[in-house]
């Protein structure tokens, strides 16, 4: 053990750890931690005590061994996962430069098996440069690797709760939205989970608090973890703390001079001068070091006097923030009057980021230019990039952005925000006709709002083609905090009406990409929204897609209750658009519940209206859902009717989605039909359009639908293939049911091949998963095939008789007269 050594070759010397500490330059607790398996041993630090312990070339050899060997039992052996960065890192600071000691002691801690590092300092003193070239520096030394915003400094923006942020990591490590718990306990326990046993190095930036941050760290396992904040944060009890304070005069200078990549002949009074009046804060340093760079005419003296007056801005900010103040006015100052007045407007944006059309939208502008007075902010550090093409502002630059704005008119902020919720909606109405243009409740051409045309602003961006599925999704994914901000400001700033549409026109998107959280937040916005208006349609409506968002989660109490609400709602306003919707989803509700005598009355409701309504969508979903009753039911020719019917009445407009569930059900009936050409021609298409959609889940089921023809053929192998996908598939999004039927079909496919034993786990499992799932026809299935791996007759027949009771109290045809069979043969 290197430990061991260390000590032993210390002792031989005959020295103490202090003395050993005098010779080498390494701390004395540093040693006593390598000395007692604590930390990990950098290579430099075992060059620097080999040559204080005056080791032999072998000895030092044997050391390096050592630590190698300790390094690779820590992290798993050979057998270790390669580093993985699971979100897109931020870039290293361009200049950076200085900040040695704070380096070396980040590295230093980096050596231990478990260390959490609040840095702190004042605002703009460079913690997240710091933390991000750490980052970069010991990311080799880590197998996961992410970074997070926390926003805890933020003028218009909340900062993340502990449960929104302990979501965003989740994703980056690759959970699926709807994999992700529900509660915070439970978030903190499968992102502890999830790191335990891997050498990760999380970089939490921008905390607000204690509280923010303490169930963000890791629990078991090997982990650095950076976290920056403007406070100390003595709550979190263990960690080192790393108070970090304006460089000294001569790194800043050398800062700005490398950053600003001055040549030639430089003025070092001047350069000195400017650092003064900068505070020596690196993100003012950097910005002036931009303006040098990118003006060839300027000379570092010409700055000096325009510094010299710009201190007394941001009034509202403490005095060492006040030269932030003035290098940014100093940046403001020189901007041509669009670049100023668009720069104003930035502020009044209410989401993190934002793209050249939302900003053209909200100045007025064309895309094409509104692209390049960013690109030309962009150069000058008013605005930063994380993503091409994508903008945010630093929280110091909006809060400077919005003192400037002041003298602006405020009817004129005003009309530019109610512009940019416009071009929200008509955007969102252009990208859902590409992804669900069957499920929009409202015509596009809807009446105008009071407040303003609603369409208005400029739309002509072309880079997304709202006629294709997969180019509408990028967008609203690109787009969706943004959306859930305008949702949400809309409502604080009284403009009801844009909440309310925005929030129903967005629940298809929600609802196909798993995005459950923001449907609940949206959703709920929309209702008070709705409520404030007193309009009693557009709260049916967000009662509905609420109501659907609970079924999704399986909240099913919540979800009938939402539901009951809106129908009594629609009935009273007599608003058959809203009651069709309504019925259909109470349809689903039930029929996931095991009621399928309700679920097939409120179906054959949807049918009714919707041919009052000439709404051929609503009619064809009203046959899909009586087709899947009959299906349950085991009615099949009478299923394959009301399918067929429901795959014309689907077909247009192209929706793939629903296109692609028609074509299931029809896959499911000829199936149990022995009619499998067909059924594996259905399926099929169903994979397909569920690819064009987007829509990962329904390619699970149809993975596992035909997987099922292929057992019965013998096409065991492929079968097997086809069960592992979809499983893969489940374990991403986080669904449930097609993980039950995936297990569910892998314990079939053991059956097949005679592994009983291996049959029986997967039914044990999958049988757990239907019933926290509260799927009743799985769970009949599973106890069926359960019944017909079990060693004993007592055993097996036990099994049948849940199977056969279940199946009665669901209405599952297929399942009793299968329980029924085997119980015969037992008799």
């Amino acid at each position: 053990m290197f430990g061991d050594l260390l000590r032993r070759h210390r002792r031989s010397a005959g020295l103490t750890q202090a003395e050993l500490s005098a010779l080498s330059g390494v701390a004395t607790d540093a040693i006593s931690s390598l000395e007692g398996g604590r930390r990990y041993p950098r290579p430099e630090t075992i060059t620097r005590l080999a040559a204080a312990l005056r080791l032999s070339p072998e000895q030092r050899d044997e050391l390096v061994t050592a630590a190698d060997r300790r390094q690779r039992r820590s992290h798993g052996g050979a057998t270790a996962a390669p580093v993985r960065e699971t979100f897109e890192l931020p870039a290293a600071t361009a200049g950076f430069s200085g900040r040695t000691q704070e380096l070396d002691r980040l590295a230093e801690s980096a050596t231990a098996e478990r260390a959490v590092v609040v840095i702190d300092g004042m605002p703009g003193v460079g913690k997240t440069a710091l933390a991000v070239q750490a980052m970069h520096l010991q990311r080799r030394h880590a197998e996961v690797v992410v970074y997070l915003d926390l926003r805890g400094y933020s003028t218009e923006q909340e900062p993340l709760t502990p449960s929104a942020a302990l979501a965003e990591l989740l994703r980056m490590i690759g959970f699926g939205d709807s994999a992700i718990p529900a509660g915070l306990a439970e978030r903190t326990a499968a992102w502890r989970s999830a790191l335990a046993g891997r050498r990760s190095l999380v970089v939490l930036d921008n905390a607000s608090s204690a509280r923010q941050v303490q169930p963000l760290l890791p629990g078991a396992g090997s982990y650095l973890v950076l976290v920056t904040s403007r406070q100390r944060l003595p709550e979190l009890a263990g960690v080192e703390a790393l108070t970090l304070c304006v460089p000294p005069p001569a790194d800043a200078a050398t800062m700005l001079m490398s950053s600003a990549e001055l040549a030639g002949p430089v003025d070092h009074a001047a350069v000195q001068e400017i650092v003064d009046l900068c505070g020596r804060l690196p993100l003012a340093l950097r910005i002036v070091a931009a303006r040098l760079r990118h003006r060839s005419a300027w000379q570092v003296a010409d700055l000096v006097g325009l510094l010299r007056d710009e201190t007394r801005r941001l009034t509202a900010l403490t005095a060492q923030e006040r030269s932030v103040a003035a290098v940014f006015s100093l940046s403001y100052r020189q901007l041509a009057p669009a670049h100023r007045r668009l720069f104003r407007l930035l502020s009044a944006i209410p989401g993190p980021d934002f793209d050249a059309g939302a900003v053209a939208a909200i100045t007025e502008l064309p895309v094409r230019d509104a692209w390049r007075i960013l690109e030309d902010l962009l150069d000058g550090n008013l605005v930063q990039q994380a993503v091409a093409d994508r903008y945010h502002l630093h929280d110091l630059v909006r809060a400077f952005a919005v003192a400037v704005r002041a003298d602006d008119p405020a009817a004129e902020i005003s009309e530019a925000q109610v512009r940019l919720l416009g071009y929200y909606r008509a955007r969102v109405v252009q990208m859902m006709d590409g992804v669900a243009p069957a499920q929009r409740f409202k015509s596009p051409d809807a009446a105008p709002r009071e407040e303003t045309d609603l369409d208005a602003g400029p739309v002509e961006d072309t880079s997304y083609d709202r006629t294709q599925a997969a180019s509408a999704l990028a967008w609203l994914d690109a787009e969706r905090a943004n959306l859930l901000a305008a949702v949400r400001f809309a409502v604080q700033s009284g403009r009801h009406e844009l909440a309310t549409d925005l929030a129903i026109l967005l629940w298809p998107y929600l609802d196909l990409r798993g995005h459950y959280d923001d449907a609940l937040s949206m959703h709920a916005l929309a209702i008070s929204a709705a409520q404030s208006l007193g309009d009693e349609i557009q709260r049916g409506y967000a009662l509905f897609a609420e109501g659907l968002a609970f079924w999704r989660i399986g909240q099913y109490v919540d979800a009938l209750s939402n539901l009951q609400v809106a129908l009594e709602l629609s009935r009273r306003q007599h608003c058959e658009d809203l009651e069709g919707q309504v019925r259909h989803g109470l349809g689903m509700v039930c029929w996931q519940i095991g009621r399928s005598g309700e679920a097939a009355t409120h179906y054959r409701e949807t049918v009714a209206i919707g041919r009052r309504l000439a709404n051929e969508n609503l009619v064809g979903r009203g046959h899909y859902g009586l087709g899947m009753c009959h299906w349950r039911a085991d009615r099949l020719h009478e299923a394959l009717a009301s399918l067929r019917k429901a795959a014309v009445l689907l077909a247009e407009p192209a929706d793939p989605t629903i296109q692609g569930y028609a074509a299931h059900g029809l896959g499911l009936v000829l199936w149990r039909l022995d009619r499998d050409a067909e059924a594996r021609a259905q399926l099929e298409r169903c994979r397909s359009l569920a690819k064009t959609a987007g829509n990962r889940d329904l390619e699970g089921y149809a993975l596992h639908a035909l997987a099922a023809v292929e057992l019965r053929a013998g096409e065991i192998t492929s079968a097997q293939a086809r069960l592992e996908e979809a499983l893969a598939i489940s374990e991403i999004t986080g669904e449930r049911t097609l993980e039950g039927n995936a297990v569910h079909g892998l314990g079939q496919a053991a059956l097949r091949r005679g592994d009983v034993a291996a049959a029986r786990r997967y039914g044990d499992r999958a049988l757990a998963v239907a019933r926290s799932n509260h799927n009743r026809d799985l769970e009949c299935e599973v106890l069926n095939t359960l019944g017909e791996a079990a060693g004993e007759p007592d055993e097996a027949r036990a099994y049948h008789r849940q199977a056969r009771a279940l199946a009665v109290e669901v209405g599952n045809g297929a399942e009793l007269a299968r329980a029924d069979a085997a119980l015969a043969l037992l008799s």
